[in-house]
């Protein structure tokens, strides 16, 4: 006997699934059912100002199961907020989870503890003031634009600037902006191009 049942299905992805559809590598009628309410979160790289919280959350859980009394030093969690994070919020579990077990069951955690790889990049990462502003307004930048599912009236809104500012702003920057998600109507214009 038939039953009906009231489903709902999550999927995540880390690839353009309309790439996929174009290349033929994802069936196009398959995306139209999927593609209902859509959250796109960008990658860890950019968003450094989540990486400390993240890290003590971690930490917190891994502390506790392994019974330690230590916590993270500021030069640590430092370190960790400038490593890129290919591998996102996993790769920074696993790196908490590391440093866990050969970390002092009590005092602050150096970041002299982090993996070898982490502490060769965040070494290399210290760069004089003008790349790391321009690595900041990268950041700013590409998160508005992830915020604004890539919709740069809005994201320029957002940065409080206006679309030719944020144009000269992306190639300045060398940003490639991803494509507007389809099907969100009009962009909206900005403030400052109202004003104009």
């Amino acid at each position: 006997m038939p039953r009906r049942v009231d489903a709902r299905i999550v999927a995540a992805t880390n690839r353009s699934i309309e790439d996929e559809v174009r290349a033929a590598r994802f069936r196009a009628d398959l995306r139209f059912r999927l593609d209902v309410i859509r959250v796109t979160i960008p990658p860890l790289r950019e968003r450094a100002e989540d990486v400390p919280w993240l890290a003590q959350r971690l930490w917190s859980d891994a502390a506790a199961r392994l019974g330690t009394k230590a916590t993270l030093s500021d030069e640590l969690i430092g370190a960790l907020a400038r490593y890129d994070w290919p591998g996102n919020v996993r790769e920074l579990q696993n790196a908490i989870a590391s440093i866990a077990v050969h970390a002092p069951r009590r005092g602050r955690v150096q970041a002299s503890m982090l993996p070898g790889h982490l502490a060769a990049a965040g070494a290399s990462s210290v760069r004089g003031l003008e790349e790391a502003r321009k690595e900041f307004e990268r950041r700013l930048v590409r998160a508005a634009l992830a915020h604004a599912a890539g919709r740069k009236g809005l994201a320029a809104a957002q940065l409080g600037i206006t679309r030719q500012g944020l144009a000269k702003l992306l190639k300045r920057l060398a940003i490639v902006p991803p494509e507007p998600a389809a099907d969100r109507g009009p962009e909206p214009e900005s403030r400052a191009d109202r004003q104009q």
